[in-house]
């Protein structure tokens, strides 16, 4: 049916548009839920709060944009338009996946240049007191020879 089709009916057009809004509800969540998921299974740096607001805010023109767009293609059938919001809905869970993904990957590359910097302080310190052993020896060799 089309937009025009349903307003004759103002009960249909609210129904639906309650259930478009309800679908994106539910993506917003189930999205909202992936990444408290993936900040729990790995220790991610907190994103700041200028870039959190950010995001926020982004998030907020792009739902401005989808009003807008609805608003605008009045002669659009609501399958289009639904189509249309799990799209941009599915956009959104893959851009903030992609940041997760990234953030992680920062996460674990510092991981491991840490190790590599903690296994190079180990062996200089190995290295240190073996010196440091080999002039004990040498000390005590000399001690031992002067006593003789």
């Amino acid at each position: 049916r089309t937009l025009t089709q349903t307003m004759d009916k103002p009960d249909d057009l609210t129904r639906s548009a309650t259930e478009t809004a309800v679908k994106l509800s539910n993506m917003n969540q189930r999205v909202s839920r992936f990444h408290d998921k993936m900040e729990n299974e790995i220790e991610v740096r907190r994103v700041d709060d200028d870039t959190r607001v950010k995001m926020i805010k982004d998030a907020i023109a792009h739902l401005d944009r989808l009003i807008q767009t609805e608003s605008r293609k009045r002669q659009a059938s609501f399958e289009d338009i639904r189509e249309e919001v799990k799209k941009s809905a599915d956009n959104m869970y893959l851009t903030i996946k992609e940041e997760i993904d990234t953030m992680a990957a920062n996460f674990r590359k510092s991981l491991a240049e840490m190790g590599d910097t903690l296994n190079n302080v180990e062996t200089n310190l190995q290295n240190q007191i073996a010196i440091h052993n080999d002039a004990i020896a040498a000390l005590r060799k000399e001690a031992l020879k002067s006593l003789n």
